[in-house]
């Protein structure tokens, strides 16, 4: 998702330059664009009551400008289109790593998302559980080999010794210390995650 121009509603095919307002650069003055010869222009509403058109919450829409009679403007946004946005320009891999990390998956805590943030976001997960389980299972066989002929390792120094030193010639032999002292190596798992994806 980083490094990437989005967009939260979509516009499908349209290519258009909209036309929202024009101001006289000479008087200051405010011109009524329907006097304007312009091919695309903003769509005008008669609401006479503000208030409530953020209830309206139209899908794939952004909201409204509402413009007062001293020609003031105020944004009203829809409340989807506030969690959408919020989604795709927080919801970065590092944030997404994070809840998956503490066991909050984010695509299982989402909806009404368009299909392919929700993809994205699946394909990261993907990514941290597959490199969750290669680094488990290296991990793990790693330790069956380091321990391989030795007897009584936790209480024996010299046969700790020797694993030891099998153990510091494995790529992450820090974790395998944990594993082999029966301690939740899941932090220090994650740990080497984040270091091959964000370092």
């Amino acid at each position: 998702m980083a490094g990437k121009n989005r967009i939260v509603v979509d516009y499908g095919p349209r290519e258009e330059l909209v036309l929202l307002a024009c101001i006289d650069t000479q008087s200051g003055n405010e011109i009524d664009i329907s006097k304007i010869d312009w091919p695309h222009k903003v769509n005008k509403y008669p609401f006479k009551d503000y208030n409530n058109l953020k209830d309206l919450n139209w899908n794939n829409s952004e909201g409204f400008v509402i413009r007062f009679k001293n020609g003031f403007r105020m944004k009203i946004k829809f409340d989807n289109y506030v969690k959408l946005h919020r989604i795709m320009t927080e919801m970065t891999p590092k944030r997404i790593f994070e809840a998956w990390e503490s066991g909050i998956p984010v695509s299982e805590n989402l909806e009404d998302v368009p299909d392919e943030i929700f993809d994205e976001i699946k394909e990261w997960e993907s990514k941290f559980e597959k490199e969750y389980g290669y680094i488990n299972l290296e991990v793990y066989t790693n330790l069956v080999y380091c321990k391989n002929g030795l007897e009584d390792i936790n209480s024996n120094r010299e046969t700790r010794k020797l694993f030891a030193e099998r153990a510091l010639k494995t790529e992450y032999h820090g974790i395998m210390f944990g594993m082999l002292d029966g301690r939740d190596v899941h932090k220090a798992i994650c740990k080497e995650i984040y270091k091959k994806f964000f370092h």
